[in-house]
């Protein structure tokens, strides 16, 4: 029987009832779960859970830690774990109860995949209600190099069925064997510790790039109150949505990115409207949010850094692959 990490950041108390409680209520039994509460000074959900749900420290190891944002907090749990596949979890979902044994299956059944995820779905939290909206089903990508949140607000009626791979996975859920985790590590980090939104986005071009296959469980459904959608709005909270933090982390995150995956071996199609699309972005974001500026001398101080991460990249698979997964 295959081992099971299953770690999550926790931060505020506000789902902990449901979320958590659906969590622990695998019918797999070889699981660790790790949580890591990183609301430094307040630790609202260590302190929730201590009061209102202390059979939760029987079945998972529950510590109060240091703010290392989701980033820096799934590289301490991943690297602390010796389990054969690491299950990146939220804090803000509905989790069936057979989830953790859909994926082991899936792992089981499909030998060449290293990387699974599920079909998220919206969860309407303040009226607790599973909708039959699509939040998720994994992060895509133009030929013009927009990452976005594949299906994001589509109603569900079947229309991806069939389809079994996709370019990458959301941050917010999704598994990986120790295979898919080593042939992106780098030092002691997975997730890149610099980059605290769109890190999804970046790991799963490395994935791609050492040639990792993702799989799509398509009878996985989890149901996530999504707090800040990709395309910059908010689903339940729209004025923290354009909070200038989301923008600055964004526009770190895609530079970064950029600076790490971007290949000019690229055809000339997709050079030249990735060039036009992020040059018109760039300007558009520095025009109308002139606090970004100071964004771009972070972007220079990273720059040596990120470039010795893109060195040690494994790239086992061609441009042209990497093509095909753009839609």
């Amino acid at each position: 029987m295959k081992k099971v990490t299953v770690g999550v950041i926790l931060f505020g108390e506000k789902y902990l009832n449901k979320s958590i409680k659906s969590l622990l209520n695998q019918d797999y039994q070889n699981i660790d779960f790790v949580f890591r509460d990183q609301e430094e000074g307040k630790y609202s959900a260590f302190e929730w859970l201590s009061k209102n749900m202390p059979e939760a420290f029987k079945k998972a190891d529950i510590k109060k830690e240091k703010n290392l944002w989701h980033s820096g907090g799934h590289n301490k749990i991943i690297n602390n774990m010796t389990d054969d596949i690491y299950i990146c979890a939220s804090y803000d979902m509905l989790y069936p109860k057979d989830m953790v044994s859909k994926i082991v299956k899936s792992a089981e059944e499909n030998k060449d995949a290293t990387v699974f995820t599920a079909k998220l779905m919206r969860w309407d939290f303040e009226n607790d209600k599973k909708t039959n909206f699509i939040d998720s089903l994994g992060i895509g990508i133009t030929d013009y190099h927009y990452l976005y949140d594949f299906g994001q607000g589509e109603k569900d009626i079947g229309q991806y069925d069939d389809m079994n791979d996709i370019f990458g996975v959301t941050g917010a859920f999704f598994a990986i064997t120790k295979k898919g985790l080593e042939s992106i590590r780098y030092k002691d980090e997975y997730f890149d510790k610099n980059l605290h939104y769109r890190n999804d986005c970046d790991l799963s071009y490395r994935l791609r790039w050492a040639g990792n296959k993702i799989q799509i469980i398509h009878d996985l459904k989890l149901y996530h109150d999504r707090q800040v959608a990709n395309n910059g709005q908010s689903l339940k909270l729209r004025q923290a949505a354009k909070a200038l933090w989301v923008k600055e982390s964004s526009y770190l995150g895609d530079r970064i990115i950029m600076m790490k995956n971007y290949s000019k071996k690229y055809p000339i199609k997709v050079r030249v409207k990735t060039f036009l699309y992020h040059f018109l972005k760039r300007a558009y974001l520095l025009t109308t949010t002139p606090e970004l500026f100071k964004t771009i001398k972070k972007v220079k101080s990273l720059k040596t850094e990120t470039l010795e991460k893109r060195k040690a990249m494994k790239r086992i698979v061609s441009e042209s692959e990497i093509v095909k997964l753009m839609k």
